[in-house]
């Protein structure tokens, strides 16, 4: 028989901290205080072959007067064993999957915008659970969170 595909079943739940505003679609940006924007893409479910990849991206906009530089981390990571993995890129700088948190190169200038990318390996049947945060390393009170859980099967 060809290629097993694995169906990777995407449950996306989205909470924003900003002074009480939340998000739970990517139809729905979320501005933060320091004029930041988070839209989710990538949010629906997918279908990925064994050992392929599934990007997830949060793209963050400035609408601050001045640069911000952002801090993306993956953390309640939980995997079923050492076949999955989940790793994190920012524009494009992307790091090993070792490692949970990644800068920005450089700061995102007003108006301009980047995305943070989250990846991840289904190598097995099961599921996994990664919290993927990301937040203006001045103010890492203005912050933004989503949960993103991938369950593979036959």
């Amino acid at each position: 028989m060809g290629l097993t595909m694995y169906r990777i079943i995407l449950t996306v739940s989205a909470v924003a901290v900003f002074a009480g505003l939340s998000c739970n679609s990517a139809t729905n940006p979320v501005p933060a205080k320091s004029g930041l924007t988070f839209s989710l893409l990538n949010a629906d479910a997918q279908t990925i072959a064994k050992d392929s990849t599934a990007s997830f991206k949060i793209s963050v906009k400035n609408n601050g007067a001045s640069g911000v530089t952002l801090r993306c981390i993956k953390n309640a990571i939980q995997v079923p064993d050492s076949t999955w993995s989940a790793g994190l890129c920012i524009g494009e700088k992307c790091l090993p999957p070792a490692i949970d948190s990644i800068d920005a190169a450089s700061p995102i200038a007003a108006g301009q915008s980047i995305d943070c990318i989250l990846d991840i390996v289904a190598g097995t049947s099961g599921s996994s659970r990664v919290i993927f945060k990301i937040y203006d390393k001045a103010d890492p009170t203005q912050q933004y969170e989503h949960t993103f859980t991938c369950t593979s099967g036959h």
